[in-house]
C-alpha cells in the first residue's frame, strides 16, 4: 500500500529577490513529490521570484488578512486556520517576521501539526538601522519568547546554531544545520548566456557583487577598495541588487569619480552570466548569514574575495585556496587580497578550480535530501 503524502506548509512574508527567498524556490523545485503535498502562503504575492514558484504547488494568499486593520484576529492567527483548512501536516516558516507570525498562532494549532522555523541571517543585526529602540527591543524579546515554542529549526550555518543555543537558550529545540542550496545545472547552463544591458571591455578586468543594496552589504567599503584597486589595474565593479541604500551608494560613486567604472543595472533575472564573465567576486558585508551568493560565483568559476563576517563566510571559503577571506572594514587588506588576484593569473586559476569543487557540496540535489531526512524525521514523530 502507497503511504499517503504528507501536506508541507511553506510561509514567508513575501518572495522578494534575497537568499532565503531562492533557498525557498529551490526546496518548492525539488523536493519529492511522491511524498509530499506542497503550500505556500504568502502575506503579499509578489517579489522577483514570485513568478518562480512551481505550478503544482497550491498558492495560499494572505494579502487581505495581512493588510486589514479590522480584523487583527483574523490577521494575527489567521495562520492557524489555513493549517487546519488544508490539513497540514509540517510548516515552515522563513525569516524572523514570519516565523514569529506562525508561532504567535501556535496554540491555536492541532498539537500534530509540527512547526519548524528557517533562519538565514544572522539574528544580532537582524533589526534594522532605521528601526525605533523600542521595535528592537520588542522584536528581541519576541524571538526569545516564541522561538522556544518551535518543535525544530533549521539554519544555514554553524554560526547561526551556536547564536540561538547560546544567546537565545534555544536547547529545548532541535536545530538542524543545512546549508544553502544552489541548483548547479541550472547555474552552467545560465553562466554561458549574455549579459543583458551590459557592455563588457575585455581590456578591463571585471570584479562583481551581487545583494541588496543596504547597510549589511557595506557598499562604501567595497567602493573604497575598488577605488584603491582601480588606480593599479584598470578595472570595472559591477552592482547586482536593488534596495534602499541606492542613491548613498550612487552618490559615493559620484563623490570618488567613479562614474565610469562602476556599473548598477539593478536586480537580475541572471546574475551568473556576469558572475562567469567576472574575474573576481568580491563581498564587504558586515554580517551575513550564509552568503548564497559567494557559493553561486564559486559555481561559476568566480573566485571570491570577502569579509570573514558572522557567520557563513568562513564555513564557505577555504581561505588561500578557493577564495580570500579578510577582517571586516579592512579596506586596504581587502584591496590588496583583489590587486594580487588580477594580477596573479596563474593563482586565480588555481582557486577557480578549487571554488568549482567547493561549489558541489551545495548542490540542490544533495542538500534537498537533508531537509526531507528532516522532514521525515518530525513527521514520523506525530501521534495519530
Amino acid at each position: 500500500m502507497t503511504p499517503s503524502k504528507k501536506n508541507l506548509l511553506f510561509y514567508i512574508g513575501t518572495l522578494e529577490g534575497g537568499g532565503a527567498e531562492r533557498v525557498l524556490i529551490e526546496l518548492l523545485k525539488n523536493l519529492n513529490r511522491d511524498k509530499y503535498k506542497l503550500f505556500i502562503a504568502l502575506n503579499r504575492p509578489e517579489g522577483a521570484f514570485f513568478d518562480r514558484i512551481p505550478d503544482d504547488v497550491k498558492l495560499l494568499d494572505r494579502s487581505p488578512l495581512y493588510r486589514s486593520k479590522t480584523n487583527l484576529f483574523k490577521r494575527y492567527f489567521g495562520l492557524a486556520s489555513i493549517i487546519k483548512q488544508e490539513k497540514i501536516d509540517l510548516a515552515m516558516s522563513f525569516l524572523p517576521g514570519a516565523n514569529r507570525s506562525l508561532l504567535r498562532s501556535r496554540f491555536l494549532m492541532d498539537k500534530n501539526v509540527k512547526i519548524l522555523l528557517n533562519e538565514q541571517n544572522n539574528p544580532s543585526f537582524i533589526s534594522r538601522k532605521e528601526q525605533s529602540l523600542f521595535r528592537k527591543k520588542l522584536e528581541q524579546m519576541e524571538m526569545s519568547r516564541y522561538y522556544s515554542k518551535a518543535d525544530g529549526m533549521v539554519v544555514s550555518c554553524e554560526g547561526l546554531k551556536e547564536y540561538f543555543l547560546s544567546k537565545l537558550k534555544l536547547s529545548s529545540v532541535k536545530i538542524h544545520v543545512i546549508y544553502n542550496m544552489i541548483s548547479l545545472d541550472e547555474i552552467w547552463d545560465f553562466a554561458h548566456k549574455p549579459a543583458n544591458g551590459v557592455e563588457l571591455d575585455d581590456n578591463l578586468r571585471t570584479i562583481v557583487a551581487v545583494g541588496r543594496l543596504t547597510e549589511q552589504k557595506a557598499y562604501n567599503d567595497m567602493l573604497s577598495v575598488f577605488k584603491s584597486v582601480n588606480e593599479r589595474v584598470p578595472s570595472r565593479l559591477i552592482i547586482l541588487g536593488e534596495g534602499p541604500d541606492r542613491s548613498k551608494i550612487e552618490a559615493q560613486i559620484q563623490h570618488l569619480a567613479l562614474d565610469e567604472s562602476v556599473l548598477m543595472p539593478g536586480f537580475v533575472d541572471n546574475p551568473f552570466s556576469f558572475m562567469s564573465k567576472a574575474d573576481l567576486y568580491l563581498s564587504t558585508s558586515r554580517w551575513e548569514g550564509f552568503h548564497l551568493t559567494i557559493a553561486e560565483a564559486m559555481a561559476c568559476g568566480t573566485v571570491p574575495v570577502a569579509t570573514d563576517c558572522d557567520y557563513g563566510p568562513r564555513e564557505i571559503i577555504k581561505n588561500g585556496e578557493n577564495g580570500r577571506l579578510l577582517p571586516v572594514g579592512d579596506t586596504k587588506a581587502l584591496s590588496n587580497a583583489v590587486i594580487e588576484l588580477l594580477e596573479n593569473e596563474k593563482l586565480r586559476k588555481e582557486m577557480s578550480e578549487n571554488a568549482i569543487k567547493r561549489a558541489r557540496d551545495f548542490d540542490a540535489n544533495q542538500i534537498v535530501k537533508e531537509y526531507e531526512k528532516v522532514f521525515d524525521d518530525f513527521l514520523s514523530s506525530i501521534i495519530k
